[in-house]
């Protein structure tokens, strides 16, 4: 490896089977550096593997994982965390009308907007399509209310042509759902749909644990 920073940290990662090898490879040195490339390579091509292509954000089966890794850190600090699903409103029509390369060009602007959006220990996903999501480590529904009012607000900055970029926002807390992931998912979709099909879009909807409710647009 070229870089002796990168070599130093790759080394610190290893696993302890890993380590038996690079210690038995210690007095190759060109055999150790195939191998220590091979590790790197295969982690880079696990990281690609999680990533978005076109948003550069993080996808589902990265979501999935953690959304699990979160959780365990909540249970074991007792902490809390909310989750935000984010769903563009009408961006069928973004396509129809510009073509999909304009309808490409609005997914990544709304990635870089929920990136520019959130704290930098908060955790932005493409889930597919024009749904989006967000992880909120130790934040309580209030303030996580906060943060998906700005995220909505900064997404209909984005303009193309005559057509404002709007979507529709659900967000739920991880305590108000009896400490159950499950839960916390369906209530935040729930959440999601009540406020694309219930409250007219553009508009921010919540679960309590006990009920939906709205989020005006202005808090």
């Amino acid at each position: 490896m070229n870089n002796k920073k990168d070599y130093f940290n790759l080394i610190e990662t290893l696993s302890k089977e890993q380590i038996k090898v690079y210690n038995f490879l210690k007095n190759k040195p060109d055999l150790l550096d195939i191998y220590l490339n091979e590790i790197k390579v295969q982690r880079d091509l696990e990281e690609l593997s999680l990533l978005d292509p076109l948003t550069k954000l993080g996808n589902k089966r990265k979501f999935d994982r953690d959304l699990k890794i979160i959780k365990e850190i909540s249970d074991r600090n007792k902490e809390n965390f909310s989750l935000v699903y984010i769903d563009l409103d009408s961006f069928k029509e973004i396509n129809d009308l510009y073509g999909h390369p304009v309808g490409d060009k609005v997914l990544m602007d709304v990635g870089l907007t929920l990136e520019n959006s959130i704290r930098k220990y908060d955790l932005a996903y493409r889930q597919g399509g024009d749904e989006f999501a967000l992880i909120l480590p130790n934040t309580g529904l209030s303030y996580g209310r906060i943060i998906a009012e700005r995220v909505r607000k900064n997404i209909t900055q984005i303009i193309y042509g005559d057509k404002k970029i709007n979507a529709s926002l659900g967000i739920g807390n991880y305590k108000l759902t009896s400490l159950n992931l499950e839960d916390l998912i369906n209530y935040t979709d729930k959440a999601l749909l009540h406020a694309k099909y219930k409250l007219g879009k553009n508009l921010v909807g919540y679960h309590d644990g006990e009920s939906l409710l709205p989020l005006k647009k202005a808090i």
